[in-house]
């Protein structure tokens, strides 16, 4: 297991789950929360909850989540990363992933002749 943290956007989630222990416990589900954004455990900006969380890089991320609230009810939630990093599960290093070719094309220009 390789670990790292991504910044995790709930954008659909209720102001009634945007409590600490109630985001903890919702981003749980995608790895360890480390730390709430401060405009978050605020509610300075209620377009959308930020949390830093440390994953397992070697799974691949979840695009959503179920929630179940404290009446029972379940509801899915879409999860957006502000970003993803790539991974090679052949070396276990970070830049590159196995298997994935750039397409590098070079486009010779000729010099300009003084």
């Amino acid at each position: 297991m390789v670990f790292t943290s991504v910044d995790v956007q709930k954008h659909s989630a209720p102001l009634y789950l945007w409590g600490a222990k109630s985001l903890s416990k919702i981003e749980s589900a995608l790895g360890t929360p480390v730390v709430i954004d401060e405009c978050t455990a605020n509610k300075f900006r209620i377009s959308y909850a930020r949390i830093l969380i440390e994953v397992d890089i070697t799974q691949e991320l979840p695009k959503e989540i179920t929630i179940t609230d404290s009446e029972g009810g379940k509801m899915k939630q879409p999860v957006e990363y502000e970003w993803k990093p790539t991974f090679c599960n052949k070396c276990q290093k970070f830049g590159h992933e196995y298997g994935v070719k750039k397409n590098l094309v070079k486009n010779w220009v000729p010099k300009a002749m003084t």
